[in-house]
C-alpha cells in the first residue's frame, strides 16, 4: 500500500464515520462488490496529483531535502441505485459539512460537484464530487543539519534580466 491509498483509506474511514448512516462509503470501485440496492453510497479514489516546490513563491526545486507540496484531487463520487437521484444533493450537502469539519486535519482546499448524470452500466445516478487536499511533503534531513521550523537558512537574490 502507498500513501496515496493509505490517504484514501483513511478519508474513507472518516467519511464512513461522519455521514448518516444512509450511505455506504468504500474505496474506489471494487469490481467484485454489487452496490446496495436502493441505498446511496460513496466511492472514492485518487484523481489526479500535483508536486510543487515549497520554496520561497514557488521557486526551487523538489529534492530529498525540499521535498515540496502536494496537491491531491479525489473522486468522491455518489451514487444513488435505481430510477431516481432522489437525496443525492442532500447527501452532497452532508458530505461537505464532514469534509468542512476536518478542513484542518485533511488539508482541505476545494470541493466541488459536477452535473448529475445516469450510469446505466451501473443502474444508478451519479454526482461527480471533487475534493482537492494540500500537504507539505516531508523528506529526512540531512545529517547534521538542525533548523528550526520555518527558517531561511539562505536567500539568493538574483536578477533575472542579465
Amino acid at each position: 500500500m502507498n500513501d496515496l491509498t493509505a490517504l484514501r483509506d483513511k478519508l474513507v474511514r472518516l467519511l464512513a464515520l461522519e455521514l448518516s448512516g444512509g450511505c455506504d462509503v468504500m474505496a474506489a470501485w471494487p469490481e467484485e462488490r454489487v452496490p446496495p440496492a436502493g441505498r446511496p453510497f460513496l466511492c472514492a479514489g485518487i484523481e489526479g496529483v500535483a508536486l510543487t516546490p515549497s520554496g520561497l513563491l514557488g521557486f526551487g526545486s523538489i529534492s530529498r531535502e525540499n521535498p515540496g507540496l502536494v496537491t491531491v484531487t479525489l473522486r468522491l463520487d455518489l451514487y444513488r441505485p435505481g430510477s431516481g437521484a432522489d437525496g443525492l444533493h442532500r447527501l452532497y450537502e452532508e458530505l461537505c459539512g464532514a469534509l468542512l469539519r476536518n478542513a484542518p486535519q485533511i488539508g482541505l482546499q476545494e470541493i466541488t460537484c459536477e452535473p448529475l448524470c445516469r450510469e446505466e452500466a451501473r443502474r444508478s445516478w451519479r454526482l461527480p464530487v471533487k475534493a482537492v487536499l494540500k500537504a507539505a511533503l516531508t523528506g529526512p534531513p540531512s545529517a547534521g543539519t538542525v533548523l528550526e521550523e520555518g527558517s531561511i537558512t539562505k536567500l539568493d537574490i538574483r536578477r533575472n534580466d542579465l
